[in-house]
């Protein structure tokens, strides 16, 4: 059965995630009249099975920890233990409260939320499929895809038995288990990791590539590498899964190639934490001529793809897979199609990794100014010279600011230690605004904070800094 929506949107978005979201709301802000087309869940992968659910376990496990070894502050709690039901049913309160609110601001705005499965008809109607299998067609004058990005899984033998998991399935877990081998060594491989440290699983991490966090400056990989040894989480790098089977007692043999070396590592689950691909077939783009190559749709610089009322935003752009990302092409992807000037600006794009101590940079590494031949000088600062760190037992990590020698211009900005995803974005406005070292080391932080190590760092690079030990 096929049902028409009589009216006409400015703006039709098939996708209810990070990016689509913001671009129904910007839309509906500069007065057009929208469409939200989700299948699933409001607020997409990131709100319902992604960032928001990984953050809340990471504090809960780093709380776990924390209060297992409160002596050192003259707590002497004893017997900790925690209920896994009630974790995860508070992890689906917050989840649920971030779900209401999303509709809330949905409703303020007028945006018609349909629910089901959308796929392009032509270039101003999408079809949308809903769970009876009845089709509705939407017209919009505009339309946007953002229809995210699903787990993208390597061709391993034994990757689809009982016991390999996604990150998806690792959030609704009823157990924590025993021993955990996590695929994978990137930002969310290394999240994974210590949250189930925390908890007390016994974890071992398999790296493909020479460094763990591969993007990452190699500086401050080694050190989250050195802290994760400390929690015995164990790495393998240059490392390859070539197999993985069922063992007689319901556990799971991980074969792995290292060079000429291999290993078998027994566990009780495989995670794999191998990356996303965007979901962009099956959504009408062969038909529509629309040109795409690997699942990545091609576009220009406003994310208009070659028919001109067409975008795509988030991760089904496939360029930034962040959620951060993808709101901000939302906002400037819906100004352009309410006809505002509004272009797409990727440079100074901060990385951040919520592992304990957090992760966080923006600029160049140190690699790649050596690749670029860049004559630089870099100040360094330790968060075991920090009063605030000291004092909240937070010492873990260092920042490191990276400066161009000929003109003081900041290139990069490099942070492992507490709050550094919070740290990092004065870094993010210096790049923005092409600020000097001399710029940062002249402004005034206040203190005892983590901050200031930022402005100690800038003093170092001229070796400055009035507090480094």
């Amino acid at each position: 059965m096929q049902n028409n929506v009589d009216e006409i949107f400015d703006v039709v978005i098939v996708g209810g995630g990070p990016g689509g979201y913001s671009a129904a709301i910007r839309a509906a802000q500069l007065g057009g009249k929208i469409a939200l087309v989700e299948g699933k869940n409001l607020g997409g992968v990131c709100l319902n099975e992604g960032c928001i659910p990984t953050k809340f376990l990471l504090h809960f496990s780093d709380l776990y920890k924390e209060i297992q070894h409160s002596n050192q502050f003259g707590l002497d709690i004893k017997n900790i233990t925690f209920s896994q039901q009630i974790l995860l049913d508070k992890k689906n309160l917050v989840i649920n409260r971030l779900v209401k609110g999303l509709t809330l601001i949905l409703n303020k705005y007028s945006i018609k939320v349909i629910s089901g499965e959308g796929a392009l008809l032509n270039a101003n109607t999408v079809e949308v499929l809903d769970d009876q299998g009845n089709a509705i067609l939407i017209k919009g004058n505009n339309i946007i895809i953002a229809t995210g990005s699903t787990v993208s899984k390597p061709p391993i033998p034994g990757i689809d038995i009982s016991g390999v998991i996604t990150s998806e399935d690792a959030l609704d877990l009823n157990n924590i288990p025993k021993s955990l081998v996590i695929v994978g060594g990137g930002p969310e491989g290394v999240e994974f990791a210590d949250i189930f440290s925390n908890l007390g699983s016994k974890v071992t991490v398999i790296e493909m590539l020479p460094q763990l966090l591969p993007s990452q400056d190699s500086e401050i990989a080694l050190e989250l590498e050195t802290i994760f040894k400390k929690k015995n989480i164990q790495i393998y790098k240059n490392s390859k899964v070539s197999s993985i089977s069922a063992n007689s007692d319901n556990s799971l043999l991980v074969n792995i190639q290292n060079n000429n070396e291999k290993n078998d590592i027994s566990c009780d689950l495989v995670l794999l934490a191998t990356g996303r691909k965007p979901n962009t077939y099956d959504i009408g783009l062969e038909e529509l001529g629309i040109k795409f190559s690997n699942s990545i749709i091609e576009t220009n610089d406003c994310m208009m793809t070659n028919i001109p009322n067409i975008y795509v935003i988030g991760d089904a752009a496939g360029k930034y897979l962040y959620a951060y990302t993808a709101f901000y092409e939302g906002e400037i992807v819906a100004e352009h199609a309410m006809d505002k000037n509004s272009k797409i600006n990727y440079q100074h794009i901060p990385s951040t990794i919520f592992t304990n101590p957090e992760l966080a940079s923006v600029g160049l590494t140190e690699e790649q100014t050596k690749q670029l031949k860049l004559e630089i000088k870099i100040g360094r600062f330790p968060f075991r010279a920090s009063g605030k760190a000291i004092s909240i037992g937070k010492t873990d990590g260092f920042v490191k600011i990276i400066v161009d020698k000929n003109n003081d211009k900041i290139l990069g900005v490099h942070i492992i230690g507490h709050n550094a995803t919070e740290i990092i974005h004065e870094a993010v406005m210096c790049l923005n605004l092409k600020a000097t070292v001399k710029d940062l080391a002249n402004t005034i932080h206040s203190h005892p904070t983590f901050a200031e190590a930022l402005r100690e760092a800038a003093l170092d690079v001229d070796n400055l800094s009035i507090h480094k030990i």
